[in-house]
């Protein structure tokens, strides 16, 4: 949406929810409060800060952890990471996991910091005066971005070094590339030729577009068509972004099913059998009127854990309770009963690859940012239908 259409859109609720606070008496008493708390409060405050504060609030009591109020920044900092495009210094960030200090992981080559002189490993300490620690990735990233053309001033402690300098950057508009080759030539560009081995060609993708929403939304239809309606997931932990986009596309499915989600149905934790193991345990154990008729594991392994947790309760799987996977990794047709998963193009994604490789050592001048999205498979057996499916109708893989 363009930016002027979704300013026009804020003024125009602003005017509604103004019209409605004459009539709506919870509205009266919102708009009191913001008043009370506005005028008489020790100091200074935004009324857009009690407007988020209370939209927030609002989201948290519905005790959804999947409904969530978003502030305008971070939709901003969202389509900047989807446009690959920001104002900044052009810094990798990490946290260092022993000192716990913010620290950089490489600076993009070409952006203002890097032609400033800092380096993998430098400790950022300072940014503008204001002290590093403590500090999330976030909040350390927003406080170095900004306008291009408007500088920030980072306190850098090198590695090796002792004493800590400060560095003037002045931000730019970056651009985060997502094909890499090998080396850089001397003017910059990427060379895609192996050091020391002019034969072989290398290209590393940085960024990897995936179809993740689609691929678990169509897992979610084919349940929904079997007549499931309390379907559970077992995913990863919150800060798995693969993880997080799965998420997105189980809910999405579950959304246009009109199948409220369930936090108890949602467990989480390391993808492996262990795991979906004892998670299916607890969610078969929850009273009969809350227990899920299926399971979406976000892989393979733990899908196999789910398998043996529910036929050691007694279930049938395919039957009395569904269950999929995702990766279709080679065990999974040779399971008891066959798993239903998710295929991803791996010799397509590989073959896709290496035309890219070869157009880049041809054309080295061609812009390298470049995202392709390959579209996966459903590959439905047994584990989800109940229905045995002929070994040679199930795209076996081949093998030397």
């Amino acid at each position: 949406m363009p930016r002027r259409n979704f300013w026009l859109l804020a003024m125009l609720v602003v005017v509604c929810l103004a019209c409605h606070v004459r009539t709506n008496r919870y509205a009266q008493v919102f708009s009191y409060a913001m008043d009370q708390i506005h005028g008489r409060y020790l100091e200074p405050i935004q009324r857009r800060r009690l407007l988020e504060g209370a939209l927030e609030g609002m989201m948290h009591e519905l005790g959804d952890p999947h409904s969530v109020y978003i502030r305008p920044k971070a939709v901003e900092a969202f389509e900047e990471s989807l446009d690959q495009r920001f104002g900044g210094v052009g810094l990798e960030i990490i946290l260092d996991e022993t000192t716990k200090q913010l620290t950089v992981a490489s600076p993009l080559f070409g952006a203002p910091a890097y032609e400033a002189g800092i380096r993998p490993r430098d400790r950022i300490l300072r940014i503008d005066g204001r002290s590093t620690q403590g500090l999330s990735l976030d909040d350390a990233a927003e406080l170095m971005r900004g306008k291009p053309g408007t500088a920030v001033v980072l306190t850098v402690q090198h590695e090796g070094e002792t004493d800590p300098v400060e560095i003037r950057v002045v931000r730019a508009q970056v651009q985060v590339a997502t094909v890499l080759g090998d080396t850089r030539n001397p003017d910059g560009s990427w060379n895609y030729w192996l050091e020391g081995h002019d034969r072989i060609g290398y290209v590393r993708i940085h960024l990897f577009g995936e179809r993740t929403a689609t691929e678990l939304d169509e897992v979610v239809r084919h349940l929904v068509e079997r007549g499931h309606r309390r379907i559970a997931a077992l995913t990863w932990p919150p800060e798995s972004r693969v993880g997080a986009n799965r998420i997105a596309g189980f809910l999405q499915g579950l959304i246009e099913a009109g199948i409220p989600p369930v936090p108890e149905w949602m467990e989480r934790g390391e993808g492996v059998p262990a795991f979906g193991y004892q998670a299916t345990l607890r969610l078969l154990a929850l009273p009969e009127s809350m227990r899920p008729t299926a399971i979406v594991a976000f892989n393979d392994a733990m899908a196999l854990g789910a398998v043996r947790a529910a036929q050691q309760l007694g279930y049938r799987v395919g039957s009395e309770i569904a269950i999929t996977g995702f990766d279709d990794t080679p065990l999974a047709r040779y399971t008891i009963p066959p798993l239903t998963s998710v295929r991803q193009p791996i010799w397509e994604v590989g073959d896709r690859l290496v035309n890219r490789l070869i157009t880049l050592l041809d054309h080295p001048d061609i812009s390298s940012p470049y995202c392709e999205l390959i579209e996966p498979e459903l590959i439905i057996r047994a584990s989800s239908t109940g229905e045995e499916i002929p070994l040679d109708q199930d795209h076996p893989y081949l093998y030397p």
